[in-house]
């Protein structure tokens, strides 16, 4: 089974993720600080990490750090608001594989998780 972790501070938004991904049949696994992240990867590497980029800039790098230590590295999924151009293209050039607007993450929210779906 694939394991996805989810980085998210926004509960309304964690909610819909969660939601979508029961409604997919995949299990997720909620970190809200890089130790987090980093006790659930100790367990077994993450297939996915899914992150909203709206999150603190050391965390943010801790997790790129992280994810690139293990093998196979994790695919990283970053989304934040369109207006954060900067951001989006930060994350680009950091390591993420895939980056995207908040408003597209939301609409291909189910595509997405499915993916990982084993």
């Amino acid at each position: 089974m694939s394991k996805v972790v989810v980085i998210v501070s926004d509960l309304i938004f964690r909610t819909k993720i969660s939601s979508c991904a029961q409604t997919v049949g995949l299990p997720l696994e909620f970190a809200s600080s890089l130790d987090e992240f980093t006790r659930i990867a100790t367990d077994g590497t993450p297939t996915a990490v899914i992150v909203d980029l709206e999150q603190d800039d050391m965390l943010i790098k801790g997790l790129i750090d992280s994810a690139a230590s293990h093998e196979p590295q994790p695919r990283l999924i970053g989304f934040c608001p369109h207006v954060r151009k900067e951001v989006m293209e930060q994350a680009r050039t950091s390591g993420f594989d895939q980056v995207m607007t908040r408003s597209s993450f939301a609409s291909n929210l189910p595509s997405i998780l499915s993916e990982f779906v084993a």
